[in-house]
């Protein structure tokens, strides 16, 4: 049988940090199922000495080894491990502004999304409509969130 492939994208696995920690526990979860194939584009990523069982992909890098501005989010490196990897699910935690340019990726049709996003204050900005419904699934954590994201 082959495995469906899920690229996580949040902060690094190896970080202590509540959304690599959900993270972290979400993707070894399913890791452990033997069904999926994981990868994970890991945000500001360090060596540490959590355990993660699955691989962690670095966002891009400058000369000095430091993580660019431009892509601590992965928003230029997004596109080409998708082309590389061929997920059948993307799976995002984090906030609206970490993981939107996801819904603008030239290869966006060619996965499912899932957008786990933190919603605690309204109203939520207009904007983040169009974002909301290029995800296939939305997940907020709890019910306040989920009216928020309903009504906007």
């Amino acid at each position: 049988m082959e495995r469906k492939k899920i690229l996580c994208m949040t902060d690094s696995p190896k970080l202590h940090t509540g959304f690599a920690g959900v993270g972290r526990e979400v993707m070894t979860y399913l890791q452990r199922t033997g069904k999926y194939e994981i990868k994970c584009i890991g945000w500001f990523h360090q060596d540490t000495n959590e355990e993660v069982i699955y691989p962690i992909i670095t966002t891009e890098k400058d000369e000095s080894g430091r993580i660019t501005q431009e892509d601590k989010y992965a928003h230029k490196s997004f596109p080409k491990i998708v082309d590389e990897f061929k997920p059948d699910l993307v799976w995002t935690l984090g906030d609206h502004w970490m993981v939107d340019h996801v819904a603008k990726a030239p290869n966006r049709k060619s996965f499912k999304w899932i957008m786990y996003c933190p919603i605690d204050g309204h109203p939520s900005p207009s904007k983040w409509r169009t974002t909301f419904e290029a995800a296939d699934i939305l997940v907020a954590y709890g019910k306040y969130g989920m009216e928020i994201m309903k009504h906007r």
